[in-house]
């Protein structure tokens, strides 16, 4: 039988790195420009890919 602490972690595991994530990113666009904002960008770019390849899989 599973405990409330393994559940809450299978839970909310992944949308709380996406937010650790997410906030990373804007703080690097913030920090300065150059690589910091292509950092930014990659930082960025992974909860949107996260979400649209989640997504995709309703639309096949």
């Amino acid at each position: 039988m599973a405990t409330k602490s393994n559940d809450f972690v299978k839970i909310w595991s992944k949308p709380i790195l996406l937010f650790v994530v997410t906030i990373i990113g804007l703080l690097l666009a913030i920090i300065g420009t150059g690589i910091w904002h292509v950092l930014s960008w990659i930082a960025l770019i992974i909860p949107i890919y996260v979400m649209v390849s989640y997504g995709a899989r309703f639309f096949k």
